[in-house]
């Protein structure tokens, strides 16, 4: 069989959660099929291998319109051999459906659809996950709430051409053959916007193989408190910050906070740092993916407080695979996911993750019990058991 996976993200040029994923599910059907990549990023050239080619396409537009004229281009021509076309991320689906209705794709071609992220069937992440909090299901928002929405770039105008966008993608998503979720929640989520029920697998995220576990060192006296992940306003980081810092000072004794990352909101990171007391341990730096094993080898506490409703992060994976505690926010993927390896709290209420992270540094018990969950709960997520998983799913497609 004739695969063709299309994402926006592919090493090496970026390194991230979306990256590894469709990494990992490249190397898994190239044991079976020939697979060739479709990147539409920057900054990289095409990469032959030996299982197939990796093609790397200029431009990463966020205006949907100039995304899908950018795929609908490139690939005008380049799907036709095909078997089946394998849309990893959500947005791209648009361009192939476009391009099935023009002939350039032929019907019997199979397409199917990794749900990796919400942009097929809410268009205001941070909304929708305050209404899931309140409700325990999705919906979709009401035109006025979308237009009226502060958190959706340029303002009113910003937020009806989300609205617009995910229209467009929801429709291009119903027409797909299959769908793979990622966990029972993503599922819940689409088929309540009218994805067909009848259509969904179920296949996790996997281990990366890659990272390398080591025996976990005791840095200091201190109990080390990480999180890792791009620094943004939808990633938890400042709410974490602003927890820790109403910390009492002995508390805060206990503890060094390490916020690893690069991104937008580091200026305003660091101006907060500025007002911790004495007693407080903050450092703030990147590192390079291949080091992260390093992180993790020294961390007792993981953090994980994304504000919208992430649908399956590699980082509840990479603490799990090393028995570290998390904290995470309150969401259906992340409770399916880790399970009891976790504490849950409010991302949106300062006294939740405040209370949420006192109880883990003053309990050991606490820890060590979440750890135990923790290791016992990776074993459904290693590379064996999901490839498995997704061997048999195309398995069955032949």
């Amino acid at each position: 069989m004739k695969i063709a996976i299309l994402t926006p993200d592919y090493p090496p040029v970026a390194i991230g959660g979306c990256s590894t994923s469709a990494r990992l599910l490249a190397e898994t059907l190239r044991k079976d099929h020939q697979v060739d990549v479709f990147v539409f990023t920057v900054g990289a050239e095409t990469i032959k291998e030996d299982s197939g080619t990796i093609f790397f396409h200029p431009g990463k537009p966020k205006i949907l319109f100039f995304h899908t004229w950018l795929i609908f281009r490139a690939l005008w021509s380049a799907l036709k051999t095909y078997d089946v076309i394998h849309v990893y991320n959500v947005t791209p689906v648009l361009a192939v459906q476009l391009l099935k209705l023009f002939g350039r794709i032929p019907k019997e071609v199979k397409i199917i659809m990794t749900l990796n992220n919400h942009n097929g069937a809410i268009a205001s992440r941070i909304v929708y996950f305050r209404q899931w909090l309140q409700k325990g299901f999705a919906y979709r928002e009401p035109f006025f709430q979308s237009l009226s929405n502060p958190e959706v770039p340029f303002g009113i105008f910003g937020a009806w051409i989300r609205r617009m966008e995910v229209s467009m993608i929801r429709w291009a998503g119903r027409r797909a053959d299959y769908y793979i979720a990622l966990t029972q929640q993503i599922q819940d989520d689409y088929v309540a916007q009218g994805y067909n029920s009848h259509c969904f697998t179920i296949i996790p995220n996997m281990l990366d193989s890659a990272i390398q576990l080591q025996e976990h060192v005791q840095k200091n006296n201190r109990i080390q408190v990480i999180i890792v992940g791009q620094l943004s306003p939808l990633k938890g980081q400042r709410e974490l910050l602003s927890a820790y810092l109403a910390l009492p000072e002995s508390v805060q004794k206990k503890v060094s906070l390490h916020i690893v990352g690069g991104g937008k909101i580091e200026p305003l990171l660091r101006q907060m740092m500025s007002t911790a007391s004495k007693s407080a341990d903050i450092q703030l730096y990147s590192v390079d993916y291949s080091e992260l094993s390093n992180v993790y080898a020294v961390t007792d506490v993981v953090v994980h407080l994304s504000r919208f409703p992430e649908p399956f992060s590699r980082v509840w994976l990479e603490a799990m695979s090393y028995g570290i505690p998390v904290l995470a926010s309150r969401t259906g993927s992340g409770e399916e996911v880790l399970g009891p390896a976790a504490v849950y709290c409010d991302p949106f209420s300062q006294e939740s993750i405040q209370n949420a992270l006192q109880e883990l540094i003053n309990d050991s018990q606490l820890r060590s019990q979440l750890s135990t969950a923790a290791s016992i709960r990776i074993q459904e997520y290693l590379p064996e058991k999901v490839q498995a998983r997704m061997r048999l799913f195309y398995a069955n497609l032949v």
